[in-house]
């Protein structure tokens, strides 16, 4: 019995179908980094107004009528003299609590 001859696979199809997706994902990427400058230019002179930034107000905060707990996973002693100043330099009394993890 003779053995039908098998069918030659089609290499030139495939090349052709890599070319083809490799050439949409360049011009994706090329319509990306060009379309992003002058959307990016745009919405800065449409929030821009005329060319002048409003002046923001100063908000003050709100101070917290108890102490502020902090959870620190850095070592005690690196951050404890941190925590200390911090809380000289501000009044904010703070409870911080240390674990293994950050």
């Amino acid at each position: 019995m003779q053995r039908s001859p098998q069918r030659p696979r089609r290499p030139a199809r495939r090349r052709w179908v890599w070319v083809v997706g490799l050439a949409l994902l360049l011009g994706a990427a090329v319509w990306l980094a060009l379309g992003r400058p002058r959307r990016t230019a745009e919405l800065l002179a449409a929030t821009a107004g005329a060319g002048v930034a409003a002046p923001v107000e100063p908000v003050e905060a709100e101070v917290p009528d108890g102490p502020l707990t902090i959870y620190c996973g850095r070592p005690e002693p690196l951050m404890a003299p941190l925590f200390d100043r911090f809380g000289a330099d501000t009044g904010v009394s703070l409870v911080v609590r240390y674990a293994d993890t950050w």
